[in-house]
């Protein structure tokens, strides 16, 4: 089977992980991958782009959504003619959406559409409004991205990967951060703060990850993040708020925090996670098992066998 799989953006410095997830997906094979989202200033969705969802190739048509409003306004009107088997797959969640939203507002958008969540979370949300779930899985992570890595860490220093904003808690993180840690901060945005890295790719994103000895993501809203998948596997313990799937990836490699925990509170937590080496060490080496059940190619081929 042969799978067009309509995905938010080409560019990973705008996409952000999901497009790299679905890059490292359609390099494992079975996947045609159609990008149909937007550059900040172009239309989305882009005028060809439901005659091109139509015309690409594949048995099925696998829709990488999120559970907000525009997103699935787009992804409704892109896939309203499509003849084929079509399956959303969940990311990102607006919970006053998926609380407050009529019973059966999925199904009346799409249709009788099945749905794969990211989180158990969504699971009862999907449901009531309407989608049959098949399943749950984060996006895959492409663990290519580790050929090359060498770990240098330096002291006390932590790493942030994603978009820099409030959501993402990078606010609370520069604050607690400061003045104990060095933070970078892999990713552009809004806050301000930290050692700027900006977008990493290739050798770039080697070397941040490279130079961290705790990778920190302390969001406000959040579902089964790549950049923290892609931090385990290069053997990052991590240290997470208790939001969407991130406790249950990281497991006991990290740390979980409130999600409401502020500034001085987290940097309690920074300091308690440095205090003891042995332990910083042990949850560094069960990092790369937490992430490897949801590389690209596991997760490839777990869809295609549902």
């Amino acid at each position: 089977m042969t799978t067009a799989w309509l995905s938010v953006s080409r560019d990973p410095e705008w996409g952000g992980g999901v497009a790299r997830g679905a890059t490292a997906l359609a390099r494992t094979g079975g996947f045609h991958t159609v990008f149909v989202g937007r550059r900040p200033g172009e239309r989305w969705p882009r005028l060809g782009d439901a005659r091109r969802v139509r015309e690409a190739p594949g048995d099925a048509v696998l829709v990488h959504t999120s559970l907000r409003h525009r997103a699935l306004l787009r992804d409704a009107a892109l896939t309203r003619r499509e003849s084929r088997p079509v399956l959303l797959w969940f990311h990102g969640t607006d919970r006053r959406l998926a609380t407050g939203a009529p019973t059966g507002f999925l199904r009346a958008l799409f249709g009788s559409r099945r749905a794969i969540a990211s989180t158990a979370e969504q699971v009862p949300w999907l449901e009531r409004l309407g989608l049959e779930v098949v399943g749950v899985s984060p996006i895959g992570w492409d663990s290519e991205r580790l050929r090359g890595l060498v770990p240098r860490p330096e002291p006390r220093t932590v790493l942030f990967a994603g978009r820099a904003t409030v959501a993402k808690g990078l606010d609370r993180l520069v604050a607690a951060a400061a003045p104990d840690f060095r933070l970078l901060v892999a990713g552009e945005g809004p806050v301000a703060g930290g050692q700027r890295l900006g977008f990493v790719d290739g050798e770039a994103w080697r070397t941040a990850h490279g130079r961290a000895q705790l990778f920190a993501l302390p969001s406000r809203d959040e579902g089964a993040p790549v950049s923290l998948l892609e931090a385990l596997g290069a053997g990052l313990p991590a240290l997470v708020t208790d939001v969407g799937a991130m406790a249950s990836l990281v497991g006991d490699a990290g740390w979980v925090v409130p999600k409401d925990v502020n500034p001085v509170e987290l940097g309690g937590f920074l300091r308690a996670a440095f205090a003891d080496a042995d332990e910083l060490a042990w949850r560094a080496a069960a990092a790369p098992e937490r992430a490897a059940p949801f590389t690209a190619e596991r997760v490839a081929r777990w869809f295609l066998a549902l």
